[in-house]
């Protein structure tokens, strides 16, 4: 998943082209990919459930996405021993990419209808997900803060939280370091990992 951002993101201008808009084609292909509740609803564009999560606005905002994942490595050996073959493990991770972005889509629609024509992209919300679907599983105190170089810099707190708190906790520091951040991304991410531990045991059923 990684590499298939970097990608992408490579695939595209860079931030200068995209802020003087010299790319027109790929704006237009990040809009027409982009998780956008109005397109979703009106138009049955599912798709952008996915492939919005996978587009980034510009390479600071990929950058912190991929250290937020590679923190999360230890989290997503876990859940492939737990699935034990990269097709379930594959199909388990689909689920919690598709329920964030419904989660997102349907929280946009329902509770800031102003922003139903917002592009957003990111898979921040994922991030935010795993987070709630590790802090579940995992008891104990946790740290909040942003990671940036995973084990060489990040941005903590010295505040030590309960787990089952930390993602929320989390999701206000986000906030108020990056207002223009998608609430809405991150708080559907929170409600897909409680979801996906809901109905983890039907999920292994099946596969």
């Amino acid at each position: 998943v990684m590499v298939l951002m970097v990608y992408l993101h490579c695939r595209g201008p860079n931030d200068e082209d995209k802020v003087s808009n010299k790319t027109r084609i790929w704006n237009n292909s990040e809009q027409r990919f982009s998780l956008q509740p109005q397109a979703i609803q009106t138009y049955k564009e599912i798709y952008r459930i996915v492939s919005g999560q996978l587009l980034h606005d510009n390479t600071a905002h990929l950058f912190l996405n991929l250290c937020a994942l590679a923190e999360l490595r230890t989290t997503e050996r876990d859940m492939y021993n737990t699935w034990g073959t990269c097709t379930r493990f594959g199909a388990f991770f689909l689920s919690i990419l598709v329920t964030t972005g419904y989660c997102t889509n349907l929280f946009t629609y329902r509770f800031s209808p102003h922003n139903i024509q917002r592009f957003t992209t990111g898979f921040s919300g994922v991030v935010f997900a795993l987070k709630t679907y590790k802090n579940c599983y995992e008891p104990g105190l946790a740290t909040v803060g942003i990671p940036l170089l995973t084990d060489f810099v990040c941005v903590d707190t010295d505040l030590h939280v309960p787990r089952y708190m930390a993602h929320f906790l989390q999701l206000g520091l986000v906030s108020v370091l990056v207002p223009s951040a998608n609430l809405w991304s991150h708080i559907g991410g929170i409600a897909a990992g409680y979801i996906v531990v809901l109905i983890e045991p039907l999920i292994f059923v099946i596969w």
